[in-house]
């Protein structure tokens, strides 16, 4: 199913560009993805009977997607992230992001950081520190997963028949492009999915 409405890109990284101008221009670019990703699911035909849910997680979305160059280039959730992970994703063609959200008595912010390799994947976990405003990696594992990406298969199943108690977005990179996008509400993601695996920690 969402494999007809992934959002997809071409590379638009500059070279010789400094470094704060490549994250300023790699961060609005998927910021303006993630909205309009967010914008086809409200209008797909085949989610009408999830609408409200994915009307909720667009209040969210575009709470961390600004748009505006001044917030942008402020300090915000994903200019964070991206600053924590640098190094991390520097020499690697493929490799994902699963921003997930765990409402509750308390939120929860996790950011997961998966490296592809040849037969397997370096998958960092991170916890958003409110008190000092930066992204901690709080675990790290080696997991053994197929393909280069979380979202090469369809992994979307109808609301209430996966196995996900928060709400994510899942980006595809390789290199500095930006290959698919795709959010998804809760308990919507195969529980068999890369996703899932990776959110369990390979349990």
């Amino acid at each position: 199913m969402i494999k007809s409405i992934l959002i997809s890109i071409c590379g638009f990284i500059v070279a010789g560009s400094s470094f704060n101008q490549v994250h300023d221009n790699f961060l609005l670019k998927w910021n303006k993805l993630s909205r309009e990703s967010m914008i086809t699911i409200l209008q797909s035909k085949d989610l009408i009977n999830e609408r409200p849910q994915y009307t909720q997680m667009e209040v969210w979305v575009n709470e961390i997607c600004p748009v505006d160059t001044a917030i942008v280039n402020a300090a915000n959730l994903r200019s964070l992230f991206l600053k924590a992970i640098d190094k991390k994703v520097q020499h690697v063609k493929h490799w994902s992001v699963i921003e997930a959200k765990k409402s509750g008595e308390v939120t929860i912010l996790i950011n997961t950081l998966v490296c592809f390799r040849q037969d397997s994947a370096d998958v960092f976990y991170y916890t958003f520190n409110t008190e000092r405003g930066e992204w901690s990696c709080v675990d790290y594992r080696k997991l053994k997963l197929n393909g280069d990406g979380l979202l090469i298969q369809d992994v979307k199943v109808p609301m209430n028949r996966g196995d996900n108690n928060f709400i994510a977005t899942v980006t595809d990179f390789e290199l500095h492009k930006i290959l698919r996008l795709f959010h998804f509400i809760n308990f919507s993601i195969d529980k068999k999915s890369n996703i899932s695996i990776v959110s369990r920690g390979g349990v």
